[in-house]
């Protein structure tokens, strides 16, 4: 009664079913696919070609810093660059991120590259923040160097600590 309200049949569905299991689907990319989507993010956030960041590797200089990070952030594992690498088909064959990915990693050292530049570019920022840390923290010990309360707290955990442990020296003999 449900097969004829609804014209489904069972059978055939679970024919339907063991067809498109037996066949693999033909995958015409290398990596996962929600990989792939965010190298393609990535990649055109940087608004420069495959090739332009090649060039500017190589040269180390050229890239902006949101570049950088976004380059930083598509950094490859061993396992995808073995598959990158590993793809025996026509490199045009591949989709715009793992082409992009694919030319990049021509470039000798290229993500320890990126890794350099960005510590470049942001080592003055690194440095300023840090000055800051530090004369920060200075003070702090200025005040407390200067504090009476403070020494007096110090002084009344010490003889608190001192009158804790008078009877235990006779004790330890």
């Amino acid at each position: 009664m449900i097969e004829s309200l609804f014209g489904y049949n069972l059978q055939s569905k679970e024919k339907n079913d063991e067809a498109k299991s037996k066949t693999p689907s033909p995958s015409k990319h290398v990596l996962e696919p929600k990989r792939l989507q965010n190298i393609a993010i990535l990649s055109k956030s940087t608004n420069a070609t495959a090739e332009q960041v090649c060039d500017a590797l190589m040269r180390g200089d050229g890239l902006c810093l949101q570049q950088l990070e976004a380059l930083a952030k598509m950094v490859p594992t061993k396992e995808e660059e073995a598959k990158l690498f590993g793809y025996k088909g026509n490199i045009n064959e591949l989709g715009s991120a793992e082409k992009f990915i694919r030319v990049v990693l021509s470039i000798p050292f290229a993500f320890q590259r990126v890794e350099a530049m960005l510590y470049r570019e942001t080592f003055e920022d690194e440095v300023v923040h840090l000055k800051n840390s530090f004369s920060m923290l200075e003070e702090a010990c200025k005040e407390l160097r200067s504090s009476r309360l403070f020494f007096k707290l110090l002084e009344a955990v010490l003889k608190t600590g001192n009158r804790m442990n008078v009877g235990n020296d006779q004790r330890r003999k």
